[in-house]
Order: C-alpha cells, then sequence, then structure tokens
C-alpha cells in the first residue's frame, strides 16, 4: 500500500508507506503514520504510531503515543507503560527509549 488507508473496524495491509487509521490497524513492514486504538507494525516499522495499544517490530525507528507502547527496534515512547526491548531498562513509564 502507498498512500491512505481508513477504515472502521480493521485495517490490514502488507508493506504499507503512507498512513493507515482504523479502531485496529495492522500491517507488516510499515513507513509512514499508523493510528487507531490498537496500532500494530509486524514488520520493521519507521514513523509514528498513535493509540491506545502501540507495538511495533523490529529495526526502524519509531514514535509511540499511547497508554501501551511496546517495539523491538529502536525509538522513543510516550505512555502509561513502555516496552522497549533493547533499551537500557526495558519497562518503564511515562518516557522510554532506545537509540
Amino acid at each position: 500500500l502507498n498512500g491512505l488507508q481508513a477504515t472502521g473496524p480493521y485495517a490490514l495491509a502488507g508493506d504499507v508507506q503512507g498512513a493507515q487509521f482504523a479502531l485496529i490497524s495492522q500491517a507488516g513492514n510499515f513507513t509512514g503514520f499508523q493510528a487507531g486504538a490498537v496500532s500494530i507494525a509486524d514488520g520493521p516499522f519507521t514513523g509514528i504510531q498513535c493509540g491506545f495499544v502501540n507495538m511495533a517490530g523490529e529495526k526502524g525507528g519509531s514514535l509511540q503515543l499511547g497508554l501501551f507502547n511496546m517495539t523491538d527496534g529502536k525509538g522513543m515512547q510516550f505512555g502509561f507503560i513502555n516496552y522497549s526491548k533493547d533499551a537500557w531498562i526495558p519497562v518503564f513509564p511515562i518516557l522510554n527509549f532506545n537509540f
């Protein structure tokens, strides 16, 4: 997908370069902006995720804004609970990062 995907309950795409909006947004490799109550990038993620729950795969760099943020890659997280696999402190509230 190159461009914009906006649906009601569920948006699913393989590789995305652009933006994805839905109650639940899910994609493989992702570059761009992803928003929903639940935002999931199964593969490498580079961009911004906004939602109550944000999950991003390996590599890339991301900014996650939500209640619960999880990444296996690098980036910055703002939320109630933040998990970054390789961060100095993997689980940390409010702000967590791994560069």
